[in-house]
């Protein structure tokens, strides 16, 4: 990138180009994901393939064809194992034959990932899985059958353990993120955005078996709707979330098919949200937004084609990306907070650093 001089927010005063352009996908980027700790990059295409890049060496450490169907989302687990989700329904948990390094994202090594188990989750929409932490408990949670509920699938048994299910005609959920362990939002097709509580709750003795004590008796998911907000007259597509303050007070930001980039907060405490800010496009469309790590910018990917780059305190915009020529599908934060990419319809990701370098 060039030596732009550069403002208060250490962005370069000019729209940078891209640090570099992974090639390899010969369909449409579907889903990226960074490692947490390793530099390690995920995509997932339209065909089912599966790519690990190297982010220091710019170069593809596996590939493989992970399902017959467009990847929807990637997730890094414990150990070497990598969860994928196809738009199929099918879930999969995949090894990585080798350990992650610090120093490069993957030891050299021959052996092809191997399929640990899978299941179906019935979810057969656009919506990404999400995963959900709960007092040691991890969930998957995806759509199901019927577009307006949302499945919690325990990912160790790999069973569904519990739903929501909307009484409103809110249509297919389309995004999802966890606020804490108590909290869970999505967005739907009606612009709403909905957030429950998320609560375990022990089955009184009325509908305990006959088999087994009171005590013996797991805990259940209950969910209870917390705050409904309209986030937008048209589609909701997707959003984005910074995590509580000490206050309880969260600010996101959401997209959608007409030409309305919102930015809204609400409190964990009171159930109070509101709209902060709307920032009108010149042309409809975010299919993608995200805040980097820090809380101080976040991006959008809109069909016009553009990344765009804004403050969060003030929405101000402060770049636009002009690298893609088709649609862009997913973007992505590395954890340095430094480094992020983009991935649509021509099957190349272009990595961008939007502090100037030297």
């Amino acid at each position: 990138m060039s030596k732009n001089s550069q403002d208060g927010s250490g962005l370069a005063s000019l729209p940078p180009e891209p640090l570099f352009v992974l090639r390899s996908h010969r369909t449409d980027i579907s889903e990226l994901k960074f490692h947490t700790l390793f530099p390690v990059l995920a995509s997932g295409s339209f065909d089912g393939e599966l790519r690990l890049w190297n982010t220091k060496t710019k170069r593809v450490d596996f590939l493989w064809k992970a399902h017959d169907c467009p990847i929807s989302s990637i997730h890094f687990l414990e150990k070497n194992t990598i969860l994928s989700q196809g738009r199929n329904g099918e879930i999969k948990f995949w090894e990585i034959q080798h350990k992650f390094s610090s120093e490069i994202s993957l030891q050299s090594s021959p052996c092809a990932p191997v399929l640990l188990n899978s299941f179906h989750s019935y979810c057969q929409s656009f919506c990404k899985a999400i995963l959900f932490k709960k007092e040691n408990v991890d969930y998957l949670v995806v759509p199901g059958e019927s577009p307006e509920m949302i499945n919690f699938w325990d990912l160790s048994s790999r069973k569904l353990k519990a739903f929501i299910s909307q009484s409103d005609k809110t249509g297919m959920c389309m995004a999802l993120k966890q606020i804490d362990e108590n909290l869970l939002a999505a967005i739907f097709e009606d612009g709403c955005l909905y957030v429950w509580k998320v609560e375990f709750s022990k089955l009184t003795r009325e509908t305990a078996t006959t088999s087994t004590s009171l005590s013996e008796q797991p805990d259940q998911l209950v969910f209870s709707l917390f705050i409904k907000s309209k986030q937008h007259s048209e589609t909701g597509l997707c959003f984005d979330l910074l995590k509580p303050d000490e206050k309880g007070n969260v600010v996101g930001f959401s997209g959608s098919a007409g030409q309305s980039l919102v930015k809204f907060s609400l409190n964990i405490f009171s159930g109070l949200s509101q709209i902060e800010k709307e920032e009108k496009l010149t042309k409809a469309g975010v299919s993608d937004i995200k805040i980097r790590t820090d809380g101080k910018i976040f991006i959008s990917a809109g069909w016009d084609l553009r990344v765009r780059v804004f403050s969060v305190k003030k929405m101000q915009p402060l770049a636009i990306l002009k690298y893609h020529q088709q649609h862009i599908n997913s973007l992505a934060f590395s954890p340095s907070d430094f480094l992020f990419a983009s991935g649509g319809q021509e099957g190349r990701i272009p990595l961008w650093n939007l502090y100037s370098q030297e």
